[in-house]
């Protein structure tokens, strides 16, 4: 992901090589990225332990006279339409959508969606039937870079494919009005719906990308709390698989486009949507984290700290946002918040944490080099290469290090 351009003088470099596989910004796909994203809850936020009934939402007469996004976020939440708001979101990247002709297009989808349900349909009948009128029996696409297209429901809704997330809001969309008991959650990395419990308090999930009509039951906690390896302990303290009630869901959509923003280097673009998913969700920690990102692209040091040391407040153990805090410590010797020590030992906390991480290695050799420590710049490099050895800027900045060494020699 592109990181933008800067360094610490005399010694400028683009980020966009030696961050590349390596600091955070959450683009959401459908699968586990090696990156393995940050993405964080409160704990003691109650709406994600026990979320409500799943609202249902009527389909809007096309002829309706259309809503601005700002009326469609006052509204509350039993009101609220998910796609109403995403569609008027993708305006903004294509101004040519036609939101009521959507709206309209996922009524359709919805009938179709109840002309497959019998007459008491249990959960797995909802599921089955999203499967069949949404998905046409096939998933979604696995993880790639995103592309303008997975932000613009439209889009989606006409060509029925996507990514977890775009895929993911279109079906939770015609969910709503079909009345399925479903709601969006996450796993690290990966968008999915979530029934609502069970008489014995089992749950199960809908993964778009998943082709398994027939294995939904299989599809539980325990199912993706192994394939995603984390232990419950972090399920509390990150929010995964935790019910997440639709206007957050909007905040999701609006920290990944963030992201997107922000490989494209679009940094004013991604810290209208970082800020207004916080918003709609204070304790989004990759709002605050694009969020930071962003404010660190324009030069606003103060203010990205800030961000990134929300994010720490979310999920102390998040060594990304260690590692973006640490760079940005030495980025710019001239401003008030160059602080070398603080920022060695920040990474090397971190490192303590995981020390298998190339990035956190490389974030340490830059640390180094703002001390101007060539010799422990280039140990530490050389470890990042060793762990990463596809890396190509890691090398450059070892060769780049080794030549300072050479100078002082």
């Amino acid at each position: 992901m592109s990181q933008g351009k800067g360094g610490f003088k005399p010694r400028p470099f683009s980020l966009l090589g030696v961050w590349a596989a390596g600091l955070l910004m959450v683009i959401w796909g459908c699968k586990p990225s090696p990156r393995d994203p940050v993405v964080v809850r409160n704990r003691e936020n109650k709406a994600r332990i026990a979320a409500p009934q799943p609202p249902s939402i009527e389909g809007r007469q096309p002829a309706s006279t259309p809503r601005k996004l700002d009326e469609i976020l006052a509204l509350p939440d039993s009101d609220f339409d998910l796609s109403e708001a995403v569609l008027e979101l993708g305006k903004e990247i294509n101004p040519a959508s036609n939101t009521e002709d959507a709206l309209a297009s996922l009524d359709r989808l919805a009938a179709a969606a109840k002309d497959e349900l019998p007459l008491s349909p249990d959960t797995i009948d909802y599921i089955d039937a999203l499967y069949n009128a949404v998905l046409d029996r096939k998933s979604a696409e696995a993880f790639r870079e995103d592309r303008p297209e997975d932000y613009d429901l439209a889009f989606t809704l006409s060509k029925r494919r996507g990514t977890c997330l775009s895929v993911g809001i279109l079906t939770l969309s015609v969910a709503r009005r079909i009345g399925a008991p479903l709601h969006g959650a996450q796993a690290p990395g990966h968008f999915l719906l979530r029934s609502t419990p069970f008489p014995d308090g089992k749950v199960i999930y809908f993964d778009v990308t998943r082709p398994m009509p027939d294995k939904w039951r299989e599809l539980d906690d325990d199912f993706f709390r192994r394939g995603y390896k984390f232990d419950e302990k972090t399920r509390k303290s990150a929010g995964y698989l935790t019910p997440l009630n639709d206007k957050q869901v909007l905040a999701l959509y609006l920290a990944s486009r963030a992201g997107f923003f922000s490989k494209r280097g679009q940094y004013d673009l991604a810290l209208k949507d970082a800020q207004r998913a916080q918003a709609l969700d204070p304790n989004n920690p990759i709002a605050a984290l694009n969020a930071g990102f962003s404010l660190e692209s324009l030069s606003r040091w103060k203010e990205a700290e800030q961000q990134y040391r929300r994010v720490l407040q979310l999920d102390p153990h998040s060594v990304r946002v260690m590692s973006n805090l640490a760079y940005l410590k030495v980025r710019d010797p001239e401003s008030d918040g160059f602080d070398p020590r603080e920022a060695e030992r920040i990474v090397g906390q971190a490192l303590k944490l995981d020390p298998s991480r190339a990035y956190l290695h490389a974030t340490l050799a830059e640390v180094k080099a703002a001390r101007q420590d060539w010799r422990a710049a280039t140990r530490s490099m050389q470890e990042a290469m060793r762990l990463d050895k596809k890396n190509a800027a890691y090398r450059d900045r070892f060769m780049a290090f080794r030549t300072h060494l050479r100078d002082e020699e």
